[in-house]
């Protein structure tokens, strides 16, 4: 791995994921150190011995070094400390300077530490120096070689890409090419550094084009991110930031795919500002959406509700209802996501013999066969049908174990009642639908045929005093009594409200209102230590991304935006700080109303936040939440209203 960025717990980390693995890798010396328990043996370079030097420089060069070369390949040697880039340039230098024309370098080799690659270039082919025009532009980095004759009209870019290769020029880093170390800053101060803002330019609609029109496929699409980046910091460098927020639209998809989650930020942070820049409304709101979304896969749930809360807001300002749709469901997802996970699920495993029978107590009544005889019994019936004494059962006999109760997986099909038949005469026939003398009571069908006779239209009475006998006697009066309990627990829960009522009514009542408590987030709130009331030099933007929840951080960022004449953005960003404000006064007790005193500082980003909105909604027409605003302001904070106005 050459040109290693990182080091610490990040490169301890990559070796405990690859315990198999071995590792070659190379940095320079301003890279972060290894861990002190790290198993990585480092081995510095001093660079090329003076015989190596120079025999490198004749190599390059393809022929012995003349008694000045060497002094001048002795000179590289030590001005570059022995690394081998400048020495093969240099050799690179005098293989050129012997394919000159004649005449054109006679002079002597100059006494000079100056670097090679500037008198190299200027020797180079037209094409080659296209190609190192380009690369300045962008900062170094080159495009794939099928995107290079498109940029600079050299159809010959295979060759002059080898050419700059082998000189010193350009090397590869990864899937592309990009200037070597050092070519940049010493060509910097060329005539190969002019028209950059143009070459930018084309550079930006070519790869417009050819991301929106298609002709990219995914795979060579992902291999053209790091030019693409590269084209979008480049644009911003030269002030070209609709073109850039445009490109970067259609790019950042391309970016998501490749899983490359850095690279996506730094793409989507460059299309944020540029949208800034250029009052793109619209595209912020697409920014801050899809800013939201990374922090979903990356797991920072602070940081994705405050990007998705920011682009709702946008799209709300702009009548977006799509757009605050899909943002409001991606702020349903982190929502989701910040629940804490419910606890397993246990399922006992199943009874075998079935529930155990209760004691004391009625048998329970079923609808199906039972498993001792298979015959059928008594349906269970209704909600809210009186309770019905069971049928007596057969006995068992002396020694013989009772049928078991059913059990999971027993329950038997629901049985059909017979349908109610007109006999000759007009009585129907089939279970008697009610009891007594118009009672309109609902008798179940395994009771209809327990009357005398098996008539279920006769009415069964004991004979003494018409009183009523038999089944249905004890059904009335099982009815009766379930009443008089339904009336006397309907009277005793209606009591029971009342005096509730009353004392609930007298807790309110009793005593002088009393104002509510004043709420202040605490002073070790972690957001608002990175950002304090009245300036700490910090940016607020790297405020925000940092602590998502800093209410004060989003204030500031209104109060700059409307400062500089864009009034939605301003009302959207402090809407963000408003919304964060109010999570931490809840957190902290606020109960919606009650003083959110000015004096306690953490409180002032909720107060500037909300002061902020009532601002930019006046100046965007929204009369009624301006009024809104600063009414929740001055009951809030007199003292802020009249402060921050």
């Amino acid at each position: 791995m050459d040109d290693l960025e990182f080091g610490g717990s990040a490169l301890d980390d990559l070796l405990a994921a690859t315990p198999e693995c071995a590792f070659l890798f190379v940095t320079a010396t301003d890279a972060p150190p290894v861990g002190d328990g790290s198993r990585v043996e480092e081995v510095p370079l001093t660079g090329l011995a003076p015989a190596a030097a120079v025999d490198l420089v004749e190599r390059t060069a393809g022929r012995p070094l003349t008694a000045a070369e060497r002094e001048g390949a002795a000179r590289h040697r030590a001005a570059a400390d022995g690394l081998p880039l400048r020495l093969v340039q240099y050799g690179s230098l005098l293989r050129e300077r012997g394919n000159a024309p004649a005449g054109a370098t006679e002079e002597a080799e100059p006494a000079t530490d100056a670097p090679p690659a500037v008198e190299l270039a200027a020797l180079l082919p037209e094409g080659a120096r296209e190609i190192l025009s380009l690369g300045l532009a962008l900062g170094g980095t080159l495009p794939g070689l099928a995107q290079i004759p498109a940029l600079t009209g050299d159809h010959d870019a295979s060759a002059h890409l080898d050419l700059l290769t082998r000189g010193g020029l350009v090397t590869g880093t990864g899937d592309h090419r990009r200037l070597a170390p050092g070519v940049v800053e010493d060509l910097a101060d060329t005539d190969l550094a002019g028209g950059g803002a143009a070459r930018v330019d084309i550079a930006l609609g070519h790869y417009q084009w050819w991301l929106e029109e298609g002709r990219a496929d995914p795979a060579r699409a992902v291999a053209e991110l790091d030019a693409l980046l590269a084209v979008i910091r480049a644009g911003q460098r030269a002030g070209l930031h609709e073109a850039v927020a445009e490109l970067t639209r259609v790019a950042a998809p391309r970016a998501a795919v490749s899983l490359r989650w850095g690279l996506w930020e730094r793409m989507l942070r460059s299309g944020q500002e540029s949208a800034r820049e250029a009052g793109l409304v619209s595209r912020q709101a697409y920014f801050h959406h899809e800013l939201g979304v990374l922090a979903i896969c990356n797991g920072r749930l602070d940081r994705a509700r405050a990007e998705l809360e920011a682009s709702i807001a946008l799209r709300a300002v702009l009548a977006d209802s799509s757009g605050a749709h899909a943002g409001r469901r991606a702020l349903a997802l982190v929502e989701d996501l910040g629940m804490p996970p419910a606890p397993p699920l246990r399922l006992e495993k199943p009874n075998a013999t079935g529930p155990a029978a209760p004691t004391g107590g009625p048998a329970p009544v079923t609808g199906g066969p039972t498993p001792a005889t298979g015959g059928p019994t008594a349906p269970t019936a209704p909600l809210g049908t009186p309770a019905v004494p069971a049928a007596p059962a057969a006995e068992t006999p002396a020694g013989a174990t009772p049928a078991p109760l059913p059990g999971p997986g027993t329950e038997a099909p629901t049985e059909l009642l017979p349908p109610v038949v007109a006999r000759a005469g007009g009585t129907p026939t089939g279970p008697r639908p009610t009891v007594g003398h118009g009672t309109g009571a609902a008798v179940p069908a395994a009771f209809a045929g327990d009357t005398p006779g098996g008539d279920p239209t006769h009415d069964a009475r004991d004979g003494q005093g018409g009183r009523p006998g038999g089944r249905f006697a004890g059904i009335r009066q099982t009815a009766l009594a379930g009443t008089r309990r339904n009336m006397a627990g309907a009277g005793a829960g209606a009591l029971l409200v009342a005096v509730l009522g009353t004392v609930v009514g007298l807790g309110l009542t009793g005593g002088e209102a009393e104002e509510p408590p004043e709420t202040g987030r605490p002073n070790t709130t972690a957001p608002d230590t990175g950002y304090t009331d009245g300036g700490t030099g910090a940016d607020p933007a790297e405020v925000a991304a940092a602590h998502p929840s800093s209410s004060l951080a989003w204030a500031q960022l209104a109060d700059d935006a409307f400062e500089a004449g864009r009034p939605v953005e301003s009302y959207a960003y402090a809407r963000t700080g408003y919304h964060r404000g109010l999570d931490a006064l809840r957190r902290n007790g606020w109960k919606g109303h009650g003083p959110v005193p000015w004096e306690h500082e953490p409180n002032r980003g909720f107060l500037r936040a909300l002061h902020a909105l009532a601002r930019a909604a006046r100046a965007i027409g929204e009369t009624e939440e301006y009024e809104r605003c600063s009414t929740f302001l001055k009951d809030s904070s007199p003292t802020a209203a009249d402060t921050l106005s």
